[in-house]
């Protein structure tokens, strides 16, 4: 629940960013859900917009796709909008 803890730990780990390209895009999406959980949809979509850019086929899970906060922004990340 500590979502701006997991925002600045998530991106301070330089174990993660020298990680596989699975990692830093799993980092990533976890970094966009907190932005988008504490009502920051911007910021939330430039992290999708990362992990896009890392990995084109990049997709989240079936149970996280419908989400209310986090889908909406993803689909327009993924869409370019």
């Amino acid at each position: 629940g500590d979502y701006a803890a997991a925002i600045r730990d998530l991106n301070a780990s330089a174990a993660i960013w020298k990680a596989d390209t699975a990692t830093q895009t799993e980092a990533l999406k976890y970094i966009a859900f907190s932005y988008c959980v504490t009502g920051r949809p911007g910021p939330c979509k430039q992290e999708f917009q990362k992990a896009l850019r890392l990995d084109p086929a990049f997709d989240l899970a079936p149970g996280e796709q419908d989400h209310p906060l986090w889908g909406p922004v993803f689909d327009k990340a993924k869409k370019g909008h």
